[in-house]
């Protein structure tokens, strides 16, 4: 492994949300807004909200504007401190995959988890915790990249992703924590044209495009899986 991908795994401080995340991304914000709007649609009423692995707050931010009592698990420092600025989360720094959550069992309507769990090697563990601190009736929202897709093997879009595997591998790690009514969508692409320059020039010419993501029943050709799990 490269010194510049240990850097970005042990620290996942500025230069990797500038170099990898993209700090000031529209394109990402209008997708967590397409996700919150996709939780709603499997739980209507959201009270408590837990987002592991909240990054910048963003998504955070977006459940405050909805009345939601909001909470967030980030491993980045740096990254704690911007996400104070875009949420008014309850927000602690914490590794999930080694230390148990300080939430009670049974605590939120909604758990989230977007693109982390390529990220940490005990993803049994992040699952675990997941399960135990939702409510029976609770929801669980996951995005993970496809590990049967060729291209995710060869050319992963983020060094960092440790963890990829495949809609068997993550229907097993869920099932076994304990969440009996589980979905998985695959996710083709999240916009149209699939380009994000290309949809930034279509733009300026005042043409519309697609933002979001884009669901296809052959999951072995999607690029994303959406994981969807009921308390």
């Amino acid at each position: 492994m490269s010194g510049g991908i240990k850097r970005f795994r042990s620290e996942y401080g500025r230069e990797y949300f500038e170099e990898i995340q993209k700090i000031d991304n529209p394109e990402r914000r209008e997708i967590l807004k397409w996700d919150l709007g996709f939780l709603k649609s499997k739980k209507a009423r959201i009270v408590r909200i837990l987002d592991v692995g909240c990054g910048l707050g963003e998504f955070l931010g977006y459940c405050d504007s909805e009345g939601m009592k909001t909470y967030g698990i980030e491993h980045s420092e740096f990254a704690v401190r911007i996400a104070r600025k875009n949420t008014k989360a309850s927000l602690i720094r914490l590794d999930v995959s080694k230390r148990k959550w300080p939430y009670p069992d049974k605590f939120f309507d909604a758990v989230c988890a977007f693109d982390l769990l390529e990220h940490v090697e005990n993803s049994g563990f992040v699952i675990g915790e997941a399960r135990r601190v939702l409510k029976p009736e609770g929801v669980l929202l996951a995005t993970t990249p496809n590990g049967s897709v060729l291209s995710q093997r060869i050319l992963p879009y983020d060094p960092t992703h440790i963890n990829v595997q495949d809609e068997r591998f993550w229907r097993e790690s869920f099932t076994n924590a304990g969440f009996a009514d589980l979905s998985i969508q695959g996710c083709l692409m999240f916009g149209f044209p699939p380009s994000p320059l290309l949809r930034k020039k279509i733009v300026g010419l005042g043409l519309p495009v697609k933002v979001g993501p884009i669901f296809f029943p052959l999951k072995r050709l999607c690029a994303t899986l959406f994981i969807i799990g009921f308390g």
